[in-house]
């Protein structure tokens, strides 16, 4: 049996209302709203906190692959999965692959991990769609649509949740969506014509071709988890082949979080999840050059399945932007100051054990705990008796102070010494925390990786606190 073992989602708590978007045009109406990464958030960063949601950091078996699809990775010439994979301290020997260009990349990139899995070649593969800075031209129609947010999924042979029985890759040509290397915002051209040419004609097609493949009737799945880049679309698809709305199909989710590009067909499955019983059969997809169909069956774990998490409690989980002036610093689409920065390759590798992969030492001799590089125990005097060892990314705030004349799209910066639970004191900014006055002195915070800063051409990566409650 080869299928998701484990299921984590991400979603920013911030929020733009499409309302706001449409006032600042000019424009009337308005009534959905869509999920907005915070300024130091990346496709990376979001990646790596879904896959906190998704592993379960007692499981004896390994991760030794690692697939991160997306269109908005950091990079355009280097792998962010090694570099996740490096954040995570997994073994060198991890198979490291980057996927892009498609909205159906992160489909793809389960498909041949499951390939994978069945032949033996790996035992344990994570896949992780992010999306953050997918952006419209400001005022463009799909501005207040586009959100942010990223999924990961685990496949193996061992616990798993959901069997994969089938699957189904449809290629078909039709420019929908598109965006050159030098494009800074995605593009599209008539509305009406990809809708029908594109979406409703490939997805039919596809359907068809994977019902027939596996002999099956639209009736047979107890759930329809399909991807689509409008509800319009979505609704005549589904209508076209009687499903019925109110118990098969799974909600788009796009009046309450947007369309999430890559991440989106993981985030609805995460959904459809909840509700899932043993023997349930579901048919998942996702659209983009073409289309990605699997055939899911829910196995006898799923009801013993406990997360970390709960999807409506985390769309619940939210704070609206106050103007649409400050999402677009978020985006950079508007600059104000900026700090300059200096950092160096070498530099980085240095400290990576301590900026990335969030290492400390700790003496052999008396257990102190350092989050600095040390050679001489400040406690027992001893020299080069520190072992490396992997801190907390919980704690409490020891102590802290605000800046608001540093240079910042949402002051002002707090900065915060954090007593870390299982020992060590790290000092750091804080992130996700729009109200300066609810920091206090012994708030329980946890440990989050995000963006830095950007110098050199690269962003700089490191561990912020966030208030456990945001």
């Amino acid at each position: 049996m080869i299928g998701i073992t484990s299921i984590g989602p991400y979603l920013p708590k911030y929020r733009i209302s499409e309302k706001m978007i449409n006032e600042a045009w000019g424009r009337p109406g308005g009534r959905g709203e869509r999920t907005v990464g915070y300024f130091d958030e990346d496709s990376l960063t979001m990646g790596i906190s879904a896959i906190d949601a998704c592993l379960d950091p007692q499981d004896p078996i390994p991760i030794d692959g690692l697939c991160f699809s997306s269109t908005t990775s950091p990079y355009k010439e280097k792998l962010a999965s090694t570099t996740m994979a490096m954040i995570l301290n997994l073994s060198p020997e991890t198979r490291t692959i980057d996927l892009g260009n498609s909205l159906r990349s992160g489909t793809s990139a389960l498909i041949a991990a499951s390939d994978s899995v069945r032949s033996d070649s790996l035992r344990k593969v994570l896949v992780v769609a992010s999306e953050c800075g997918r952006l419209e031209t400001p005022g463009g129609m799909n501005e207040g649509l586009w959100g942010e947010g990223a999924c990961s999924i685990a496949l193996g042979k061992e616990g798993v949740l959901l069997n994969l029985l089938g699957s189904l890759s449809y290629s078909d040509e039709l420019t929908h969506y598109w965006r050159r290397s030098e494009d800074p915002y995605v593009q599209s051209e008539d509305i009406r014509f990809p809708q029908v040419m594109g979406y409703a004609r490939i997805m039919e097609s596809a359907i068809d071709h994977l019902l027939k493949r596996y002999g099956m009737q639209p009736s047979g799945f107890a759930k329809v988890v399909i991807d689509a880049p409008d509800t319009r679309s979505h609704q005549g698809l589904m209508k076209r082949f009687g499903f019925d709305p109110k118990t098969q199909v799974q909600d788009l989710m796009h009046p309450s979080i947007g369309s999430l590009g890559t991440a989106h067909p993981f985030l609805m499955l995460a959904s459809a999840m909840e509700g899932t019983k043993p023997g349930d059969r579901i048919l998942w997809g996702s659209y983009g050059d073409g289309s990605d169909l699997l055939i899911l069956e829910a196995t006898e774990k799923i009801v013993s399945y406990r997360k970390r998490w709960d999807f409506k409690t985390m769309l619940g989980k939210k704070e609206m932007l106050s103007t649409y002036t400050k999402y677009l610093s978020f985006k950079k689409v508007l600059e104000g100051e900026t700090p300059n920065y200096y950092s160096s390759i070498s530099g980085m590798m240095r400290e990576r054990d301590r900026f990335s992969r969030f290492i400390g030492g700790r003496c052999k001799v008396c257990g102190f705990i350092s989050t600095l590089a040390l050679r001489v125990c400040p406690e027992c005097r001893k020299k080069d008796s520190f072992e490396n060892v992997r801190l907390s990314r919980k704690g409490t705030i020891f102590t802290f102070t605000q800046e608001w004349y540093y240079p910042s799209p949402e002051p002002p910066t707090t900065l915060a010494v954090v007593d870390l639970d299982s020992g060590g004191r790290v000092y750091c900014q804080m992130t996700d925390c729009s109200d300066p006055s609810s920091v206090k002195v012994g708030i329980p915070v946890e440990m989050i990786l995000r963006k830095y800063h950007e110098a050199i051409n690269l962003p700089h990566y490191y561990w912020k606190c966030k208030p456990i409650s945001a």
